[in-house]
């Protein structure tokens, strides 16, 4: 009898010491995987379609109402961040990184710049990460010096693109310098060299409707600009407004200031 007693016992103790165990195994699981989760929540709908992409920090619906430069110092660290919205109108971090412009969206990858080139992200991949596609050579520019000094100097200029819109797999944007006008490249070229001029006389004061593919601009005239508008489809061109100063484009609307 006392030997069927021990032996109920252990069977008892090893009972409950192994359900102890195997609770204590579960719920380390159940952590880790809730941390992964944690972890993961900026990509876990990688697969989802966004709707709109700004410039800001993780935190964007407390700081919407924010300037640009507000965004930044509200921040301790003055880094910029993508955040995406998605379809159930949630803001969501998709990469801390420097940004100057963010250009569009082509095949499910987001490009953007920053000071050092373009780059995009594959939308498609988790978590997400920052590829180059063409990064921004220095070059030597000749410089005369003021006329008490005499002669020139030389100094080191890095190219870069600003104003840049995705047009079916082509990019829309300004050099640096205003000589070059408005240029385009194609998402398969590998260097700024490829760029082609679409418009001579189109620097800065643009927009770009990138449904309709129409650019609309302010043509440089004395003493007052003139809005054009130009089909990027038909390469076609129109003259819609005279003594411009302004304009903004939303939702299919302008709006421009100027003289009578």
């Amino acid at each position: 009898m006392k030997k069927v007693m021990l032996l109920l016992t252990v069977s008892i103790v090893l009972l409950l010491t192994g359900c102890k165990n195997d609770k204590v195994e579960n719920n380390s699981y159940e952590n880790t995987n809730t941390e992964q989760n944690i972890t993961n929540s900026s990509f876990e709908d990688k697969n989802n379609n966004f709707t709109e992409f700004k410039i800001g920090i993780p935190d964007y619906e407390k700081y919407k109402e924010l300037s640009y430069s507000g965004k930044l110092t509200a921040e301790e660290e003055n880094v910029a961040y993508i955040v995406g919205k998605n379809e159930n109108g949630m803001w969501k971090e998709i990469l801390r990184e420097n940004v100057n412009d963010i250009i569009g969206i082509y095949e499910n990858k987001l490009y953007f710049t920053n000071d050092d080139g373009i780059y995009y992200i594959d939308l498609a991949q988790s978590p997400f990460i920052k590829n180059e596609w063409i990064k921004y050579r220095e070059f030597d520019v000749e410089h005369e010096a003021m006329p008490e000094d005499g002669g020139s100097f030389v100094s080191k200029e890095k190219e870069h693109i600003f104003d840049p819109y995705m047009v079916d797999g082509e990019i829309y944007f300004n050099f640096s310098s205003s000589e070059y006008g408005l240029q385009k490249i194609s998402i398969n070229s590998k260097s700024l060299d490829d760029s082609v001029k679409v418009v001579d006389d189109c620097f800065g004061n643009y927009v770009i409707d990138t449904n309709n593919k129409i650019l609309y601009y302010l043509k440089r005239n004395v003493p007052y600009d003139n809005l054009y508008r130009y089909d990027l489809q038909t390469n076609t061109e129109e003259l819609m407004f005279e003594k411009v100063e302004g304009f903004r484009f939303k939702d299919n609307k302008i709006l421009y200031y100027g003289k009578c």
